[in-house]
């Protein structure tokens, strides 16, 4: 009866490992494919297969043995491959320069930027706070940035797990930088200086400093500012350029807080070189304000 019992356990064991192992392999599978994110928002799952100069050939993920597929590249937004890597392959499209809001005419020689036309010309508001663009989300409104910086904590903790889990701010492993939803960073603003209060939320106390309207942008937009617009080129960004012609400090050699959180202890941030990561909430990283137009 014992040599049954042990040859069951055995026979049992074996059929749990099994589970185990088909389990990883189809989880490992899910996260194999390639993702295509279109300027218009749309995501394919796909292998990619070939990538030229004007296109990009792929196969559907679900039907890899069907037809092979082509997009334009100048209709891709982002591809993030299975490995995690990230090209980007959009330009911000030029906008309308109609827009009376967008003041200083000392400006002017900001328009023709490679940017687009009103991308990196400085916006004033009516509080008498200004920024430069850096994104628009329709023709007339978009994304400012500050047009200084600083190095601070995002919470200011001596050790990190003492950090408090911000409530409202969903905990992100992977924040995405695809959909963006103009304005979530002053939500996030908003939280931490509640449940924080100004002492103990630095980054977004010196994001408030700059007017009530300012804040420390999501990840997604901190990824639109530091990658997208200034092309992951830091000091020598097109974006940091006209930072400096406008009088602000330039984008600096380094990572930078976003209000995103991952957990308790660690919160999204971006090197101005284009690398996402996350750190300790309890660390300085550069901070700059943002707010929309």
């Amino acid at each position: 009866m014992e040599n049954w019992t042990k040859l069951f356990k055995k026979i049992y064991m074996k059929k749990v490992i099994l589970s185990a192992i088909i389990v990883i392999a189809c989880v490992l599978q899910i996260n194999a494919q390639d993702k295509i994110y279109l300027t218009n928002g749309d995501e394919i799952k796909a292998k990619i297969e070939e990538i030229s100069e004007t296109e990009i050939k792929y196969h559907l993920w679900d039907n890899q043995g069907g037809p092979m597929r082509s997009v334009a590249k100048t209709n891709v937004f982002i591809i993030i491959y299975k490995n995690g890597y990230k090209e980007v392959f959009s330009t911000i499209k030029s906008q309308s320069s109609d827009d009376n809001n967008v003041s200083d005419q000392s400006n002017a020689s900001l328009i023709n930027n490679p940017l687009g036309n009103e991308i990196g010309k400085v916006h004033t508001f009516d509080d008498g706070s200004k920024g430069v663009i850096f994104y628009y989300s329709s023709p007339d409104h978009g994304l400012v940035v500050s047009l200084d910086e600083n190095e601070l904590k995002w919470q200011n903790e001596k050790n990190a797990k003492n950090c408090q889990d911000i409530y409202n701010i969903a905990n992100e492993t992977n924040p995405s930088v695809v959909d963006v939803v103009v304005g979530l960073g002053l939500k996030n603003t908003n939280n931490m200086l509640q449940q924080l209060g100004n002492y103990m939320a630095p980054a977004a106390t010196f994001c408030k400093s700059h007017g009530e309207s300012w804040y420390l942008p999501s990840a997604s937009e901190l990824y639109l500012m530091l990658v997208i617009a200034n092309k992951s080129m830091a000091e020598n960004g097109i974006l940091s350029q006209m930072l400096v012609k406008a009088g602000g400090q330039p984008i600096s050699d380094g990572w930078y807080w976003s209000s995103s959180e991952e957990n308790a202890k660690n919160a999204h941030n971006i090197r101005s070189t284009g690398n996402i990561a996350t750190d300790a909430k309890n660390k300085q990283n550069y901070v700059r304000a943002v707010r929309v137009f």
